[in-house]
């Protein structure tokens, strides 16, 4: 459902002449109402690496997450320097989700830098993870669906 003032990306597919979500659950993406000037007539894939690049400047937090790993799924972009700066960031979540989206543009700059971390960390008793830990999710992922695909 949209919220006033969200803004959605939309992947949609012709249905009955007119358009429809292409399914429910990734069909409208929350994003960052950031927008970034592009030059008039450019190519609709680099105005949205460009906008998804703006939302990393989004200050709410779960939004910059959604951009980082949007920037991710779309397998080429044109420059991932505003991803690789994100790596300063303090905040480990940020870090990991930079991680998985360099490693699936297939950017393997990273993997002594997420070696090092998965060898830092300690073995935690599964009681103490919680449900919706989203940092240990991202480490399973990043372990699980990223590194095993390059």
């Amino acid at each position: 459902m949209l919220q006033r003032l969200s803004n959605r990306l939309f992947f949609l597919k012709p249905r009955s002449g007119a358009y429809a979500v292409v399914d429910r659950w990734f069909g409208a993406l929350p994003v960052s109402r950031k927008r970034e000037k592009v030059p008039a007539g450019s190519d609709e894939m680099y105005v949205l690496e460009q906008d998804l690049k703006a939302g990393l400047q989004d200050p709410n937090q779960e939004l910059v997450l959604d951009s980082i790993q949007m920037l991710g799924n779309m397998k080429h972009i044109r420059s991932t320097s505003d991803l690789t700066r994100l790596l300063g960031n303090s905040d480990l979540l940020v870090k990991t989700y930079v991680w998985q989206a360099l490693l699936r543009l297939k950017d393997c700059s990273v993997l002594p830098a997420v070696s090092e971390f998965f060898e830092s960390q300690p073995e935690v008793p599964r009681e103490l993870i919680l449900p919706r830990d989203q940092l240990f999710e991202m480490q399973d992922e990043l372990i699980a669906g990223t590194v095993p695909s390059i």
